[in-house]
């Protein structure tokens, strides 16, 4: 009987983590096209008033696995550039989505904001 119960609650789980399974990933540049490591990235889903925080790497690339469905902001920081906003951002189960970021130089308390509606790569 224990080991039903166990074997239900595992399966249960994987079921509810198959759901969350949208990714994003991306690059951020500077205005000279070279990349920006160490630029924090924030994802806020709307809908739910959660978040989840990563940094670019080395090579400029950020990824957030295990998305949930939803609507999202991204805000990208880095001392010495404006920070990048987009809101607007629809995403749905299996969604691979490549979000791109330019940094534009200048004051942190300022920011660009983009609102989604264009095609993005998936």
């Amino acid at each position: 009987m224990k080991l039903t119960l166990l074997t239900l609650a595992l399966l249960s789980s994987q079921c509810l983590m198959a759901q969350a399974n949208a990714e994003l990933s991306g690059r951020i540049f500077d205005p000279a096209k070279a990349v920006v490591p160490g630029a924090a990235i924030t994802i806020t889903r709307l809908d739910a008033s959660t978040e989840r925080v990563t940094t670019s790497n080395d090579s400029g690339v950020y990824t957030v696995p295990a998305l949930a469905p939803g609507k999202y902001e991204i805000q990208v920081r880095k001392d010495g550039f404006k920070t990048a906003v987009r809101s607007g951002l629809e995403l749905h189960v299996d969604d691979r989505l490549q979000l791109d970021f330019e940094l534009k130089v200048g004051d942190t308390t300022q920011a660009v904001s983009v609102v989604a509606g264009g095609e993005l790569v998936s």
